[in-house]
């Protein structure tokens, strides 16, 4: 799997977490955490390091968990960078 890839869904996954409005505020936190994990990937491609990916999947995973019934578009999006993470090895 490509980094070119595994860019395009967390540019995918990152307009889906700009689409949810009034969450409540565990939805919220949950979703300004994972925004801010995917800007920082997204802004500085090459240079993140391997715990920023990491620390990425645990967002990915714990979304996945809160967001899987309320929000089915933004969880094929989770879902998608997780297995793109997945096949990158972390």
């Amino acid at each position: 799997m490509s980094k070119q890839k595994y860019h395009e869904s967390l540019k995918n996954l990152h307009q889906e977490l700009g689409r949810i409005t009034a969450a409540p505020p565990m939805s919220d936190k949950i979703r300004l955490e994972l925004s801010a994990h995917v800007l920082d990937i997204l802004e500085h491609p090459g240079e993140a390091p391997f715990v920023q990916h990491y620390k990425l999947m645990n967002s990915l995973q714990n979304a996945v968990r809160h967001f899987e019934v309320s929000h089915p578009a933004l969880t094929a999006s989770l879902n998608s960078a997780i297995n793109t993470l997945n096949n990158l090895g972390i």
